[in-house]
C-alpha cells in the first residue's frame, strides 16, 4: 500500500501539489477571516465598555451595595444636621452633553446599616436619626431608633427626558447633629436607586441600579472654624486617577465670600448647581460663573444668619473633566485663590 501511494504521488505530483496549495490557501483565508472577525468584535467590546452608563450619581455607584462612602465634616451643634446631598443624573459624569433618550423611572431605598452594608438594630441607633428629603426640602423618610423597620422605599421617581438638556434629581441625607464623628463611623445608611421597569422587562437594559453605603467621619485637614472649601474625594483619600469628576464642598457657619476659579479646558462645572433649577439660591447668594479667556469664576456669598441664603451652611458643586488630561496628583486644586495655570486646574479662596 505504501509503495502504491508513493508511485501515485510521483506520477501525479502536479495534481497533488495543486491540491496541497489549495488546502493551504483555504486554511489561511479561514484563519484571516476568523482573526478579522475577532479583532472587530474586540474593538466593538472596547468601544462599548468605555462608554459610561447614562444613569449616574455623585455618590451612588453600580454594584455599590457594600461600597463605603464616608463624608467628612467638622463637628456641629446637636440642633444642626450633617447634610449629604445625593444627585442622580440621566447622563454620564464624563460627558454631560449626552443624556438618556427617554424618561428613567426608579425607586429610592434607604436602609440603616454598618459600613459593610449589613443591617443594624434600632438599639444601635439610639437617639440618632437620618432624614431623607427631596430637592424641595420635603421629608420623604425618617430612620431612627423608634422606626419598626430601619428601611424605606419610595414611590416611583422619574428623571424626565428633556430634548434640550440633561436632567438631575436631588436628595439629601440629613444626619442628626448628635452624631459622634469619631465613634459613630460604623452607623451608616445604604441608599439605592433601583430602576423601575414595570411590566416591561426589556427596559433599561443599558442601565444599572446605583447604590452606596454613606457614613460620616471627622474632617481633620482643615480649620473647623468658619467656612472652608475642599474636594471631598481628596479628604476621603480616593486615588486622584480613580475619579471621573470631583465634588467641591463649601461648608461652615457665619458670613464669608468664597471665590472659586477653574480652567475650562480642564474642568466643567455642573450647570445645575448655579442655574437655580435645583437649589433656589437667594438674590446675590451665588453669582457667575463669569469667564475671562479659559478661566471661569464663581462667587458664593454665604451667610448662615441670613434668610436670603435660607441659612444655608453647605454647598456641593460637581466638576467634570472636559478633556483627556489627567491630574498627576491632588495638587491640581489649591486654596490660595490664585488664577489656575499649568498643573493647577481649580482654586478656591475663603474671605471671612
Amino acid at each position: 500500500m505504501r509503495n502504491d501511494i508513493v508511485k501515485f504521488i510521483k506520477k501525479q505530483w502536479l495534481l497533488v501539489w495543486i491540491v496541497v496549495v489549495a488546502l493551504l490557501l483555504t486554511t489561511l483565508v479561514a484563519r484571516a477571516a476568523y482573526e478579522t472577525t475577532t479583532s472587530s468584535m474586540e474593538k466593538v467590546v472596547v468601544s462599548t465598555s468605555s462608554q459610561g452608563l447614562l444613569f449616574s450619581s455623585n455618590i451612588l455607584v453600580k454594584d455599590g451595595g457594600s461600597t463605603y462612602v464616608p463624608k467628612a465634616f467638622s463637628p456641629r451643634e446637636a440642633s444642626q444636621y450633617y447634610d449629604v446631598d445625593v444627585y442622580l443624573w440621566n447622563y454620564d459624569m464624563n460627558n454631560p452633553s449626552k443624556w438618556y433618550s427617554s424618561d428613567i423611572d426608579y425607586k429610592v431605598t434607604v436602609e440603616l446599616t454598618d459600613s459593610n452594608g449589613n443591617a443594624i438594630s434600632a438599639a444601635t441607633m439610639g437617639q440618632r436619626s437620618i432624614i431623607l428629603t427631596d430637592k424641595n426640602g420635603d421629608t420623604l423618610a425618617t430612620l431612627d431608633g423608634t422606626t419598626p423597620t430601619l428601611s424605606w422605599t419610595s414611590s416611583t421617581q422619574t428623571l424626565d427626558y428633556d430634548t434640550d438638556e440633561g436632567t438631575e434629581g436631588k436628595y439629601t441625607l440629613k444626619f442628626s447633629g448628635n452624631w459622634n464623628l469619631d465613634e459613630d463611623i460604623d452607623i451608616c445608611v445604604k441608599m439605592t436607586a433601583a430602576l423601575f421597569k414595570g411590566d416591561d422587562a426589556s427596559k433599561y437594559m443599558d442601565l444599572a441600579d446605583l447604590s452606596a453605603v454613606v457614613g460620616l467621619k471627622k474632617l481633620t485637614t482643615v480649620d473647623a472654624k468658619g467656612w472652608q472649601a475642599y474636594v471631598s474625594e481628596k479628604e476621603e483619600n480616593v486615588d486622584v486617577n480613580d475619579c471621573d469628576g470631583y465634588n467641591l464642598v463649601v461648608s461652615g457657619s457665619g458670613e464669608a465670600t468664597i471665590t472659586i476659579k477653574w480652567d475650562t479646558t480642564k474642568l466643567q462645572c455642573n450647570r445645575n448647581f448655579y442655574n437655580n433649577t435645583i437649589n433656589s439660591f437667594g438674590t446675590g447668594e451665588v453669582t457667575g460663573p463669569t469667564t475671562n479667556g479659559n478661566i471661569a469664576t464663581l462667587v458664593i456669598n454665604a451667610n448662615t444668619a441670613s434668610a436670603t441664603t435660607n441659612n444655608r451652611n453647605r454647598y456641593d458643586i460637581q466638576f467634570y473633566k472636559t478633556g483627556s488630561d489627567e491630574p498627576s496628583s491632588w495638587d491640581f486644586v489649591t486654596d490660595d485663590g490664585t488664577t489656575p495655570s499649568g498643573t493647577i486646574w481649580l482654586t478656591t479662596k475663603v474671605e471671612q
